[in-house]
């Protein structure tokens, strides 16, 4: 706070929460704290005190005189809470309405809080679904390797396209067609060439690109300092190989650029002390070690200009096993996909099963009979697959982690057997197997009686183990995530490299950003819509009013049939026809919730409650997404200025004639009117020098932020190369053989600079101190040193 001059407040500490990962979790929080608290206050609102007996005997006057609230004798505090989630989320059945102005208020209070935290919802959504730099640049690079793979096609389609019209032309026939595939196939080509030319540096995000700018900068800055206090200190001679070191993980590919000394030139392997020094002003002047890489190259580790890692395992020897185990990493992440498509393809299956036998319940049919039990049995033999296939599934992914660790942190490799503790181990394998182990086994059925505020509601054993076998859908997200991700190639070696887990996530942000978002979305919304109906389809009936559940003793109860909800007696009939819970799912996903249906029980609230909120969530990421798509990208806003300036030039004869006729009209106008055309005059005037200005800018002027930063990457890469370069040339210098006079002359002093008529000279851009053209005693050591590297530069390029 002191550093940075500023209070964290309430407001530093707001923005951290809604902006960090888990943001969503904090607004559920705060959102059902909320309906708590305010569900309470309504259930303390709208309660009468007139129907409890002792309250009524002595103020029986005033509460005969006075008018009963429809919803006045529901004392339960579910109903409160209902209401308040129904006001928040905007739906508004109509079932649970306030009465008191007291419950208004609160029920008012509740609306504005969800709209509140339905906007923060789509805020922390639109920030979360921003790819990080990190992953900004896996996703180019694929993109980029996509694109050379798309190139190969180009080029066949090219030459395809030329061998037709040569045998058009042989034949004697039209070639008009065949011109215009090779000019298609010939742009389509280049287009996609262009893609594949991109820099990894190009590819990084703009912050990341003033991270390498600002790295370099200091770079050079040290390097600069070392020149001249080498050259200041030693002479030229001094100067060894230049090699230059960087931090691969700041984002700049390591390279070599030059190593001008020879075994014959230095038989002993000398240290090269200007990379040294640079090496200890960087680690000086950037004390912080998180981004210092684990293995800086030492003097000792290095031997003429190659670098060497200090780890136990040298570049080579890890290559050789990356070379044996790729074969093996690229098996391994195919049979993944395999085993994610068996579980997919066996979870839905069994799902079938089980919604097969909830239908033949609904149909009046007999829970013991031979096709229950057949289906039963399939829905046995599927989960039994599916345990398989996750213990095999799971058994890769460990093999695959350890293949990772031991290529990229030169872990010993594990070759051991995945037993079943290392299985167990993992929490997420044994949700899942509680997931999809649970299920109706054959020859097994029963009926499970529930309470529901003060009513009696009876569920089938096939209709409860139907909603949980309802949860294996989540099983596509595998496929989901494979589907997304199978036409970037080379996607695993991008992730070990970048550093970036390509898991679902990211493959859900790739699919939301682009207008495929709307559809991707829809699809998402229209199944969760139908589960959601099919599951409140299932809460909302009864067993009682089926043929095999009116059996049992607990249906010969009077609140089996007749119900009081929300303080209202209601006839219980079973509604079986699907379209309509479809319906009633998607006017609570959508808010509307006309009230012609309305949920009863407290699993059929339930559903509700959750369609609701997928609504919601959907809503607010289709807004997030449509707002990232919709924004203009750096080369159609470059595009839209050039259109703008070109607008300008195409209206200037317009200007020109206008500012014309006003100043003839000027002219001829009689004296009092004169000031009126004088000040549209000169409006003109001043609107056509604007216009002239703005096309005679420059067209780099025009470019976006981003490209600008790009040509400053650009720009600062060629600078800092060539100031390795004249490191190195600086070495060359010293193996010359008339280098030995020169370097006498640069102890000395410089001599008075004069032009030679023979090859070409370059003028002193840099005099020494106290020094002019005519005569140039050196007065500072400074100066000398800044003389010698003139004196240097010439010389090279006088060579």
């Amino acid at each position: 706070s002191y550093l940075s001059n500023m209070e964290f407040g309430n407001m530093f500490a707001f923005k951290q929460i809604v902006n960090s990962w888990a943001s969503g979790m904090v607004i559920a929080v705060t959102w059902m704290f909320l309906m708590i608290v305010s569900g309470y206050w309504y259930y303390i609102a709208e309660m009468d005190a007139c129907t409890e007996a002792s309250f009524y005997s002595r103020h029986r006057s005033r509460c005969d005189g006075c008018k009963k609230a429809p919803t006045a004798d529901d004392p339960f505090f579910q109903s409160a809470l209902w209401g308040m989630f129904i006001a928040s989320t905007s739906v508004g059945y109509g079932d649970v309405v306030p009465v008191t102005n007291l419950g208004r208020v609160v029920a008012a209070a509740m609306a504005v809080a969800g709209i509140v935290m339905i906007a923060l919802l789509t805020a922390a959504l639109s920030s979360a679904l921003q790819l990080d730099p990190d992953e900004h640049l896996a996703l180019l690079v694929l993109e980029r390797e996509k694109a050379r793979l798309a190139l190969q096609k180009r080029a066949a389609m090219l030459i395809l396209s030329w061998w037709k019209m040569r045998k058009a032309r042989r034949s004697g026939s039209k070639t008009t067609a065949a011109r215009n595939g090779i000019l298609e196939a010939r742009e389509s080509y280049t287009k996609s060439k262009l893609k594949t030319r991109i820099d990894v540096e190009e590819c990084a995000a703009d912050s990341a690109k003033i991270d390498q700018v600002n790295m370099r900068m200091r770079y050079i800055r040290l390097a600069v300092d070392t020149i001249q206090e080498k050259i200041g200190e030693f002479g030229v001679e001094e100067f060894g190989s230049f090699v230059v070191r960087e931090d691969a993980k700041n984002g700049v590919s390591a390279a070599v650029y030059a190593s001008v000394s020879s075994a014959s030139n230095n038989p002993e392997g000398t240290t090269n002390e200007f990379e040294v020094e640079v090496e200890k002003r960087r680690l000086h002047a950037q004390p912080s070690v998180s981004r210092i890489p684990s293995e800086i190259v030492q003097p000792e580790n290095q031997e003429r200009g190659v670098l060497k890692r200090s780890s136990t395992v040298s570049w080579k020897d890890k290559k050789l096993i990356w070379d044996e185990l790729k074969c093996s990493r690229l098996e391994i992440s195919k049979s993944m996909s395999t085993e994610s498509l068996v579980l997919a393809f066996f979870g839905l299956v069994g799902t079938g099963f089980s919604v097969a036998q909830n239908e033949m319940v609904f149909n009046n049919q007999d829970p013991d009979s031979l096709e229950m039990n057949i289906l039963k049995f399939g829905n046995t033999i599927c989960t039994l697959i599916l345990l398989v296939s996750l213990c095999r599934y799971y058994t890769f992914s460990i093999t695959y982690r350890r293949l990772e660790k031991h290529i990229t942190v030169d872990m010993p490799l594990n070759k051991k057997y995945v037993s079943a503790i290392d299985l167990f181990r993992r929490p997420r394998l044994l949700l899942e197997v509680v997931i999809n182990l649970i299920h109706l086994p054959p020859f097994c059925t029963f009926e499970l009686g529930v309470t529901n505020l003060h009513n009696f509601l009876l569920y089938r054993a096939e209709t409860i183990f139907c909603a949980w076998n309802m949860l294996r859908l989540y099983l596509l997200l595998r496929v989901f995530r494979e589907w997304a991700l199978s036409d970037l190639p080379r996607r695993h070696t991008v992730e070990l490299i970048a550093g970036v887990r390509l898991g679902t996530r990211f493959a859900l942000l790739r699919m939301l950003h682009g207008m495929g978002a709307v559809i991707f979305l829809a699809i998402i919304w229209t199944v969760c819509v139908f589960v959601c109906g099919y599951l409140y389809r299932s809460a909302e009936n009864t067993a009682c009013q089926f043929q095999y559940g009116m059996q049992n003793p607990e249906c010969q109860r009077p609140e089996a049939s007749q119900w009081i909800v929300n303080a209202v007696p209601v006839t219980i009939e079973n509604d079986v026809y699907l379209a309509n819970a479809v319906w009633l799912s998607f006017i609570t996903s959508t808010t509307v919730g006309y009230g012609d249906i309305e949920p009863k029980t407290h699993s059929g609230r339930a559903s509700a409650s959750v369609v609701a909120l997928i609504g919601i969530v959907m809503a607010s990421m289709l807004a997030a997404s449509l707002v990232n798509t919709i924004r203009w990208q750096p080369v159609e806003q470059f595009s839209l200025l050039l259109l703008k300036m070109q607008e300008e030039k195409d209206s200037l004869q317009h200007r020109a004639a206008k500012i014309l006729g006003l100043w003839w009209r000027f002219r001829k106008a009689p004296q009092k009117r004169k000031p009126k055309f004088l000040g549209m005059y000169r409006q003109a005037v001043k609107r056509f020098r604007q216009a002239v200005r703005s096309t005679q800018m420059p067209i780099e002027d025009f470019e976006g932020s981003s490209a600008k930063i790009e040509k400053i990457v650009r720009q600062s890469k060629y600078v800092k190369s060539a100031v390795e370069i004249i490191g190195a040339r600086l070495q060359s210098i010293r193996d010359s053989p008339k280098s030995s006079s020169k370097q006498n002359m640069m102890r000395q002093g410089p001599p008075a600079f004069q032009k030679q008529k023979t090859g070409p000279q370059l003028e002193p851009v840099i005099e020494p101190v106290g020094s002019s053209r005519e005569t140039s005693p050196v007065a500072t050591e400074h100066g000398r040193a800044q003389w010698s590297g003139v004196v240097a530069v010439q010389q090279l390029e006088t060579a």
